[in-house]
């Protein structure tokens, strides 16, 4: 059955000074906290891995007067000095060989977007936009239907095929190989200050991923106050 993880250790500095009293992942977006909406669409998972860092214990304290799918906790102590790399890297015990959506802590979206691609039997998913070119998001180069590349986010429109969304599905052969990536890129300390992509472009080249169209549904990555303004105008049958 497939598994899910949340990757929620961060600060959230730049949705300061909102995030100076909670973490990003309890923000509230159309009456509940990001983290509620997410939860509700990971509804029937065999396991939520929850990766926590920053005011851990408000989300605990969250979770314990709430129903919803089975969660694991795992704890980024670290959170401070590392990066999303090294969150999923905790998580290795929980996800190792099993198959996975990994999800940003921050992505609030149209539901259908994860139906389309937890229904999708291809086994290993990159979501993206082909009609979103924002220089906040990073961007995804596709060809034949095939996920190529992750891109620095100030990648240009004309170079690219679109902007991924904080969400990817991956198969057991490739949750074995980014976990296997990961074991070594960790060895070295500086690695664990990169986004989880960085590691996720080195699996691109040894799994195929097959790449997923979503443009048209609603979505966003809630980093900034104009992030938390967008989300907050959407409005989805069944909630984000």
């Amino acid at each position: 059955m497939v598994k899910a993880v949340i990757l929620a250790a961060g600060v959230g500095s730049r949705l300061r000074p909102i995030t100076d009293r909670l973490p990003k992942c309890l923000v509230v977006v159309d009456g509940e906290p990001i983290l509620h909406w997410q939860l509700e669409n990971l509804r029937g998972l065999g396991e939520v891995v929850l990766v926590l860092g920053y005011r851990s214990g408000m989300v605990r304290d969250y979770l314990a007067e709430r129903r919803g799918p089975r969660v694991t906790i795992v704890e980024n102590v670290d959170y401070e000095t590392t990066n999303n790399i090294y969150s999923l890297h905790l998580a290795r015990e929980r996800l190792y060989g099993e198959p996975f959506l990994l999800l940003n802590g921050d992505v609030y979206c149209d539901p259908e977007i994860y139906r389309l691609v937890l229904s999708d039997r291809r086994g290993n998913i990159v979501p993206h936009d082909s009609g979103f070119f924002d220089p906040e998001e990073l961007k995804l180069r596709a060809a034949g239907g095939r996920a190529m590349e992750i891109l620095p986010k100030k990648t240009g429109e004309g170079e690219c095929d679109g902007a991924t969304i904080g969400m990817f599905k991956l198969g057991p052969t490739a949750s074995r190989t980014m976990f296997d990536v990961l074991e070594g890129l960790m060895k070295d300390r500086k690695q664990r200050r990169h986004w989880f992509e960085h590691a996720l472009n080195v699996v691109l080249k040894k799994t195929r991923f097959h790449s997923l169209d979503i443009a048209g549904f609603k979505w966003v990555e809630i980093d900034t106050k104009e992030d938390l303004e967008k989300a907050q105008l959407f409005r989805f049958d069944g909630g984000g």
